[in-house]
Parts: structure tokens; sequence; C-alpha cells
């Protein structure tokens, strides 16, 4: 992307007009995964002003990744794959990336003993705290025992189900956002930039079932589970993407808004349960930094199945920050990144509360709303 704020700017607009188009071109798209094509073919011409953009988004495509059934079939480990992109990506492994990318983005001090592997549901149990809050819909989230959906093998036998892409099987004729909508999206994003970046303060206290294919990257046994919409809806903001997946979503609690599966390398898959391509197109927004992100998400989607991806960790226990406060530790923590296979973009941190230390209240959500996006 650009370097300065203007040209960032443009290339938003530029951004704002494709999708436009697209919404004007009815009838042309004859499925989710068409839309995705059209979408990869015209953004390096359509979106990025200067050719040092159009090279660094072609760049990063440049992946490790473009054999992964061929990798898994050489039975590679999926997590070693990930750690050499990360490392060609980053310039420094992903386990210290994290530590530093939470301090700085939210000011939580974390330690982190190294990947969680062959992690039990008990892990993930409880409240979970969304780090920063300004960079997803939800504040926190919670997941109980009714959330449990089975322990599976992969490789333990042959399977006849059909493995889906994330964003597959919508097929319903018209896969764009309406004008109005990218007119609401621009103001708020317009919003979201005039914030800044949190400053958020680590509150912890001195003392301290349709079976999902798990990620393509995950190995051996995996666990699902999922997120219900009351475990989640209380932690809702105002945000445009969020309004609009609860309003399509059904209005029974019990109504699973994502299923999650963990596999036993720490690889985690996070797969929204839509009921329709509209609000499937909802959640991948949701899970993008900005439309400019939202694209290069459906070109990597288009490419690898799906473009999320997140690494569960372990926290340190009874260690001692910078700057002298002891921790108590022993957290699970979930990064969630896009573009798994390519340029690796952190988006949120999923941290599980410790379970003798519960707070489910809802925090106050940041002002990050203009008049269109929150009527």
């Amino acid at each position: 992307m650009p370097a300065n704020s203007a040209e960032k700017a443009a290339d938003a607009e530029r951004m704002v007009k494709l999708i436009q188009e697209l919404a004007i071109e009815k009838g042309h798209y004859k499925n989710y995964k068409a839309l995705q094509s059209e979408v990869v073919r015209r953004v390096p011409v359509h979106v990025f002003h200067d050719e040092s953009a159009k090279v660094q988004y072609s760049d990063c495509e440049d992946s490790v990744f473009d054999y992964v059934e061929q990798h898994r079939l050489n039975e590679e480990n999926g997590l070693n794959l990930f750690a050499e992109q990360f490392q060609k990506v980053h310039g420094q492994d992903h386990k210290s990336f994290t530590e530093k990318w939470l301090l700085e983005e939210a000011g939580w001090e974390i330690e982190l003993e190294g990947v969680l592997e062959h992690p039990t549901f008990a892990d993930f149990v409880g409240v979970v705290d969304m780090v920063p809050i300004e960079n997803y819909g939800f504040s926190k989230m919670i997941f109980d025992e009714a959330d449990f959906m089975g322990t599976f093998e992969l490789g333990s036998g042959p399977s006849h189900a059909k493995t889906k892409s994330t964003y597959a099987g919508i097929d319903d004729g018209s896969q764009k956002f309406t004008e109005a909508e990218i007119q609401e999206l621009k103001s708020f994003e317009a919003d979201r930039k005039a914030r800044g970046k949190p400053h958020q303060e680590d509150k912890e206290s001195c003392c301290g079932s349709t079976q999902i294919q798990p990620h393509k990257l995950g190995q051996g046994e995996y666990l699902q589970f999922q997120l219900r919409r009351e475990n989640v809806e209380p932690y809702a903001n105002n945000w445009i993407s969020v309004k609009r997946i609860l309003s399509m979503a059904p209005d029974d609690p019990k109504t699973p808004l994502y299923i999650f599966t963990a596999s036993a390398n720490g690889i985690v898959r996070f797969h929204p349960q839509a009921e329709n391509w509209r609000m499937l197109l909802w959640f991948a927004y949701l899970d993008s930094a900005d439309l400019a992100d939202f694209a290069q998400n459906m070109a990597h989607g288009l490419k690898y199945g799906c473009f999320c991806f997140g690494v569960t960790y372990k926290e340190k226990k009874n260690y001692v920050t910078s700057t002298g406060k002891r921790k108590k530790g022993g957290r699970t923590v979930i990064m969630r990144y896009n573009r798994w296979a390519t340029d690796n973009v952190p988006l949120v941190a999923f941290v599980v509360q410790h379970h003798d230390n519960q707070d489910p209240s809802v925090p106050k959500q940041p002002s990050m709303c203009s008049s269109c996006c929150c009527s």
C-alpha cells in the first residue's frame, strides 16, 4: 500500500468506486466464487494508483503454500510451513511478533510459553476478551459446555464428505454490496481512521453439528465448538457489519454465528454460519480491516479456500513484566490473522480470562459511528 495517508485515502476511494461498479453489473456473477474472481482481476488496476502499490499487492501472493495439498500429502507439518512463511514476511518468529503486537496495539504485556498443542475444549471455555476492542465488531464472547461439538481425527479413515471452502456454496445471483451500503462503509471507515490507534491497558489484577473441516494447516486430532448468538450479541458494537449480520441471523439466541475448529498443532479455523450470500458478504467485511483489505482477502480466499486463521498459544505462568508487575499467567491466547498463506496480517487477539476471575460485564464500547452508521 502507498506510504502516506493521502495516497491511502485515494486508494480507498478507488475501492469504493470498484464495488459500486460491481453492484451495477447485476446478473453477471453466477455465484460467490465468480465475484471473487472479478475482484481479483480488477483490484490491481482499479484500486492501487501507483506502481509500487501494485507490485506490493502482487508480491503478497508470493507464498510457500502454492501447493498446500502437495505439502499435506508429503506429511509436512502445517505449522512449520506457516512459521516459514511468517518469518519470510515479518522478519521474526510468530510468537515474538504476537507479544510485540499485543503490547504496541493494545497495551497488553503478555509473555507466551509457546504454541498450545493438543488443546482441549477446557482451554477455550469461559469469557474471552477481544484485544484490542477497536479492531473487531465485538468486545467479548463466551464459550460454555453447551458449545462443544465433538472431537475428530484427520486421516483416520476414508471420508465421503465434500470439503467446502469458507465462502463456497453461495448462489443467489447478485453477490455485491449496494451503493447505499458502500456509502455507509465509506463513512464508517473514515470514522475509524479518525480515531487513531487504541490505548488500552491490561486489566488483569497484579496477583494473580455438521462437522466442519479444520484449517488446511491443521493436523492431527481437532475439536469443534460453536459461538452462539446469546454469547456474543451483548458485546456487539455499533459497526454496520455487525448490525447487518445480527439483523439477518435467526432470532433464536442458540443460533451459532461461528463454528471454530482447533487442531492438535495449534491452528484454529473460524467458519461463519451465514444464512445467505449477503450475510456471508458482511461476515467477510467484518473479518477485514477495511474495503481494500476486504478485496485482498477475497483474492486470497479464491486461491486458498479461506483467508483467516488463528494460532493458539499458552501464556507463561507466574512471571514478572518489564514494569515489575507479577502476573498469574496461564491464559489461552488465539492470535487471529488474515491471508494465512501470504502476508499474515494480524486482525485481533482472543484472550481467555482466568476461570477463577471471570468478568462477563460489557465494557464501554469505542465511539466509532457517523449518522449513517448508528441510526
